[in-house]
């Protein structure tokens, strides 16, 4: 970037840290966490593909900087933003059933951080049980 710029390297780190309060180096490796992020909760990828996808060499490296910057480490973030994925699912689904289908509730259960759950509709004693395939895509 200096040599483009035509600048020296010291002043190009000082002046690029005084307007991203961040080093290059710095800047670069949280475009590659939120990367890795993104990979790892819309494409599925596990925490050691999305790193290396990401330009992350050293997984314990990785793991290092990701819990530095997001205060968790990969695998935590992971099922906290499946998780969280399957709570929107869920609240959407409950406010269709009962408005558009007239449901009285919905029940999820059996759900797990692969992105599956089994849903219960139940409505005047009757209870239909279905299986859902949640993907965030």
């Amino acid at each position: 970037m200096a040599r483009v710029g035509n600048l020296n390297e010291k002043y190009l780190c000082r002046l690029f840290k005084n307007y991203t309060s961040m080093t290059p180096i710095e800047y670069i490796n949280s475009l590659r966490i939120e990367n890795a992020c993104h990979l790892m909760i819309h494409s599925n990828f596990s925490v050691t593909d999305a790193a290396l996808e990401s330009g992350f060499n050293d997984s314990s490296y990785f793991t290092k900087l990701f819990k530095r910057h997001k205060g968790i480490t990969p695998s935590e973030y992971k099922k906290r933003e499946v998780v969280s994925n399957i709570i929107i699912v869920y609240f959407f689904l409950n406010h269709l059933f009962k408005s558009c289908l007239k449901y009285d509730y919905i029940h999820f259960c059996d759900f797990d951080v692969r992105k599956t759950a089994n849903i219960s509709l139940i409505s005047e004693g009757s209870c239909f049980r279905y299986p859902l395939q949640i993907t965030a895509q």
